[in-house]
């Protein structure tokens, strides 16, 4: 039986991205350059370098702003009266109602008619992705790789992967112990018990959080179809996997999925970072495997 640690998700989040943060941060000043026959040259180069450090000091001060701008972005969105923002939102609105609607017709006929050992040896598997454990390893593993294949728009990536997943996990965490609503496996017949002590079934802190770092690589990596379709599906999956081992209520990981979906949207639209226009995408076919150079002009 799976308990869901939000609390360690979101000192994760935070955590990390202050500990990640300071990669991006300017470099010390480099030493003066030696006057010579080359002075002009010399100061090209001087004012390149501070004309470098100060867009990246800007950068991080837009990062940091962003932590706010994306959830007040967010609440603009939900208020929208055009019509593409209506329809939307009127989309969203009623997936979130027919879940709530069918939360104890769909948890009767997971657990009774779906759910069995094979299923539950594979969403063992999935549910570690939304381990804090887990994700903080495959953090390290891709800043590693970015940093030893000199790759800095996945380090970028990554950046907004952390922020996305630091805003997302403190919603998550706030509307929890506002609702207080009982997970499915404490009150199987009763999916509307909400103001519990201790409930914290509403919503999926891992529908949240996989989908909010998970459409951040997506988006970011749109032109290479195995990233894309990878990271929505391992998305999906693990928002799935969550009604299936009895953790959560359909309304939950439906509610849960468009937060996070949302936040990582906007995160990507407000990304504060100048992108360089060449960066290595992996590739994996019948043919074999390796990465290809990506241009953008």
């Amino acid at each position: 039986m799976h308990c869901e640690d939000t609390n360690s998700l979101t000192k994760f989040a935070i955590v990390a991205a202050l500990l990640i943060f300071p990669l991006s941060a300017p470099s010390a000043e480099p030493q003066e350059a030696s006057y010579s026959l080359h002075y002009s040259d010399s100061l090209a180069q001087e004012s390149g370098q501070r004309s470098g450090q100060e867009t990246r000091h800007a950068d991080n001060q837009s990062y940091l702003r962003n932590f706010y701008r994306v959830p007040w972005h967010g609440l603009r969105e939900l208020g929208r009266t055009d019509s593409e923002g209506l329809t939307r939102n009127a989309l969203a609105v009623g997936a979130i109602a027919t879940a709530f609607t069918l939360d104890e017709e769909i948890r009767d006929w997971v657990q009774d008619d779906v759910r069995g050992s094979s299923s539950d040896k594979a969403t063992d598997y999935i549910y570690e992705v939304g381990r804090p454990a887990v994700a903080a390893t495959a953090f390290v593993l891709g800043y590693g790789y970015s940093f030893a294949a000199s790759d800095q728009y996945l380090r970028k990536s990554l950046h907004l992967s952390f922020q996305a997943l630091a805003i997302t996990s403190a919603i998550t965490e706030t509307t929890r112990n506002l609702a207080g609503r009982e997970r499915p496996r404490n009150s199987p017949d009763d999916a509307y018990s909400f103001g519990v002590s201790g409930g914290d079934s509403f919503f999926s802190g891992h529908a949240s959080g996989t989908w909010a770092v998970m459409t951040v690589l997506a988006e970011r990596y749109d032109d290479n179809p195995f990233i894309y379709w990878g990271a929505y599906s391992v998305a999906a999956s693990t928002a799935l996997s969550r009604v299936h081992d009895d953790g959560h209520w359909t309304s939950d990981i439906v509610i849960g999925s468009l937060v996070g979906f949302g936040i990582g949207r906007i995160t990507v639209d407000l990304n504060p970072f100048a992108d360089d226009n060449a960066h290595l995408v992996p590739w994996i076919s019948e043919s074999g495997h390796g990465a290809m150079l990506h241009l953008e002009f």
